[in-house]
């Protein structure tokens, strides 16, 4: 009796005791987070966080900065010493103190500053669109979505990345400049070589040059001419008109060779431009009406869109898309038989010239923010084709009215403004041309009938299409790179060079 009694006074204290620690542990007091010094550096920085109800043992302690774990180098009651996790992110993040499962009353904020990434070299250092670059330094975030690389300020799209490396894809109409990484002071210059896809045709064949060289979309049988030009990643979308055996003009756009009829061959249809938005294919040209009356027409996807209502003749030349709205420029017939300039914007119609008693046009259009610019002409007076530019309604004149001539294209680089066409000699004979500013840049020398019909501008090198007719009475399909022609097709027919897309 006395040794079982003996064994109950032995369990009893063990009992109360194990009843007080877990008393003990249960009433851990709730740490207290008073301050962060420094409170901002790079990952991998020290920082101390003074306090109350710290533990002396380190792994006791659990310091978190935007979610991600720091470690403790030195820890006491009142003090813990951490570093700032590589993976914490950059600006205020909050700090957030925990011993032996009790969270601190208050958090502190620490600002983690962006690492200073350098670029120490790029290969290859030349290239054109979509070409795989591979860019050394430091300090790079070795998730690819994380890393901001840009070629001459334009943004190019990473494929991988490590702390040190970066494979980049290069991005179209990039330039030639300098590669930056995440803000990074400019790296070495990535020299860009475009690529110049241009369309036209060549006798009664649809015809395009990637580089100077034809390429080979097979066509047989068929009469096809290419007017325009969008070249989206790796797909080339052209705008043109096939014509029937029974003589109808039938608007289509083919891409990569393919071809999509945007309607059937009772009514007669025509394709000027081409523009296309993500998985939207925009078209405008102009289609026939029951009355035989040409009515102003876009397509986005294949679906018509009359711009006119088909009581006078009306086309349209060219088409830009900005967000939701869809801009086409073109002319409309008056009543009084003289046809007025005009743009459309999402179905409206705002006049540039009235028509009352001159003829006008509008053939290039370009918005730039709430900005509106469109080429074209107006006769004067006299009877003579004046080359125009309007921004927002306001006209500018090209040329002194003396001679025939056009504005048939426009480009807005900044805040140049670059506008094509051409204007007829003495001799009677057309001269390709572009204004830069309303300041005219001569790129024919006028001994034989030339024009001009589409432009851009890559790095500051202008490059425009046309033709100029040979010594033999046939025009010649060319393109003009800063006022330097490359012969595209001389062949012995009559060909033409219309629209220009330089990747």
């Amino acid at each position: 009796m006395k040794s079982a009694l003996n064994r109950i006074l032995i369990v009893l204290p063990l009992l109360l005791f194990a009843v007080t620690s877990c008393k003990d542990d249960d009433e851990q007091p709730i740490p207290q987070a008073i301050s962060i010094s420094p409170n901002a550096g790079l990952p991998g920085s020290t920082a101390i966080i003074q306090g109350a109800q710290f533990s002396a043992e380190k792994s006791d302690n659990v310091v978190t900065f935007n979610g991600k774990i720091a470690s403790i180098n030195q820890a006491t009651a009142v003090q813990l010493d951490v570093v700032v996790p590589a993976d914490a992110g950059t600006g205020p993040v909050a700090v957030v103190i925990s011993v032996k499962g009790k969270v601190a009353s208050s958090q502190l904020i620490y600002s983690v500053l962006p690492l200073n990434t350098t670029v120490t070299s790029i290969a290859p250092m030349k290239g054109g669109f979509n070409t795989l670059v591979t860019i050394t330094g430091s300090n790079f975030d070795a998730v690819a979505v994380n890393n901001i690389v840009t070629f001459n300020g334009v943004q190019g799209t990473v494929q991988s990345a490590t702390a040190t490396s970066l494979t980049v894809r290069v991005p179209a109409k990039a330039g030639t400049g300098a590669v930056v990484v995440n803000g990074s002071t400019p790296g070495p210059t990535f020299t860009y070589t475009p690529e110049i896809y241009v369309v036209g045709y060549e006798g009664q064949a649809g015809k395009y040059w990637k580089n100077g060289v034809a390429i080979p979309w097979s066509l047989p049988g068929k009469y096809v001419y290419f007017t325009g030009i969008a070249v989206v990643g790796n797909d080339v979308h052209v705008s043109g008109t096939e014509i029937k055996k029974n003589g109808s003009w039938v608007a289509t756009y083919w891409k990569n060779g393919v071809a999509v009829a945007m309607a059937d061959s009772i009514r007669s249809t025509d394709v000027r431009a081409i523009e296309v938005v993500g998985n939207d294919v925009y078209l405008t040209g102009n289609q026939t009406n029951p009355s035989f009356k040409f009515v102003a027409t876009y397509w986005k996807n294949g679906s018509p869109v009359a711009l006119t209502n088909g009581a006078y003749n009306a086309f349209t030349s060219d088409i830009t898309v900005v967000g939701s709205d869809v801009y086409a420029a073109g002319n409309h017939v008056t009543p009084t038989g003289y046809s007025a300039a005009s743009y459309w914007k999402n179905g409206t119609e705002v006049s540039l010239t009235q028509g009352t008693n001159r003829n006008g046009d509008a053939a290039g259009i370009a918005v730039v923010g709430n900005d509106v610019y469109v080429a074209g002409y107006e006769t004067n007076a006299s009877a003579k084709s004046v080359a125009k530019y309007w921004k927002n309604g306001v006209e500018n004149i090209l040329t002194d009215g003396t001679r025939n001539a056009y504005g048939r294209g426009i480009m807005i680089v900044g805040s140049d403004v670059y506008v094509v066409g051409y204007e007829t000699n003495m001799n009677g004979f057309g001269v390709a041309k572009y204004w830069k500013n309303s300041n005219e840049v001569v790129l024919t020398d006028g001994s034989h009938q030339a024009s001009a019909y589409s432009i851009e501008v890559i790095d500051d090198d202008v490059y425009v299409t046309g033709i100029e007719r040979n010594g033999e009475g046939l025009d010649v399909s060319k393109y003009w790179k800063n006022g330097n022609p490359v012969v595209l097709s001389d062949a012995a027919v009559t060909t033409a060079a219309l629209g220009i897309s330089v990747q």
